[in-house]
């Protein structure tokens, strides 16, 4: 089988890598992406590192390439002079772009042409009393006038602002500007292989004990002992498979 993965963001290496590395030469995968290089606002390690493991695990990258067209058993590719070749494919699987929900529009929101929620730093909607909006659906500048990345370090951060903006509107505390701090990222590359970046903390991982601290962190992050429980016990499950599809594979080697 041949899959096209459309889009070198996080999400696009993500998909293309633990595709070749569940499925083998089982699938031919190939990512294209309109831009220079993959995840382009990424930490450098976090990207040298998926792009080293694409090229070992055989990926196909076509960079400066766009989608023009998708049929039922192909793809039709535009370069960047603008000229088309058809790419025959059995799966195509778009993660390109990132867009607001139509609802923003609907509620009569002030938005962005991208069709975004305009907050104020401290993530009340513009123009309004008392409503408040985070996340992806938000177009957010934090205090310092640093646009807030869309991803789910930056919503969490977000929900804690405005949980205390809303406690103070109802018990007369003050209020506070949001401020986005940059954590870190990881990334998933693989069964036992992923990135872990912090400049915050100084760390940059990759390989398997990337993999190791990235579930780490997950299973800390969890909101609460219940999930904590829920994630570990299906880990627990999983291991024994993991380990012996491991196994076989460095036989196989």
């Amino acid at each position: 089988a041949s899959v096209v993965v459309v889009g070198g963001g996080y999400s696009g290496i993500e998909l293309a890598c633990n595709l070749k590395d569940n499925y083998g030469d089982k699938v031919a995968v190939s990512l294209v992406h309109r831009g220079d290089r993959v995840m382009e606002v990424a930490e450098g390690h976090s990207r040298d590192t998926g792009v080293r493991r694409m090229a070992s695990m055989g990926v196909k990258a076509m960079m400066r390439t766009g989608v023009d067209k998708v049929g039922s058993d192909f793809v039709t590719l535009k370069d960047a002079a603008g000229e088309t070749r058809d790419e025959s494919c059995d799966i195509v699987v778009w993660t390109a772009g990132v867009r607001a929900s139509e609802q923003a529009r609907g509620l009569g929101f002030s938005t962005t042409e991208e069709g975004k929620i305009k907050v104020t730093p401290r993530m009340r909607v513009v123009g309004e009393e008392g409503v408040y909006a985070l996340g992806d659906i938000a177009e957010c500048d934090d205090v310092l006038s640093d646009r807030t990345v869309a991803t789910a370090q930056a919503a969490l951060q977000q929900a804690d602002a405005v949980a205390w903006n809303i406690h103070a509107a109802y018990t007369g505390g003050v209020p506070v500007n949001f401020r986005y701090h940059a954590l870190g990222e990881m990334l998933s590359l693989g069964r036992a292989a992923a990135s872990l970046a912090s400049p915050l903390f100084g760390l940059s991982q990759k390989g398997r004990a990337a993999h190791l601290l990235r579930r780490a962190t997950y299973l800390i992050r969890m909101p609460t002992s219940r999930h904590r429980n829920k994630v570990g016990q299906s880990w627990a499950q999983r291991l024994p498979a993991e380990l012996i599809r491991e196994a076989v594979g460095s036989v196989g080697q």
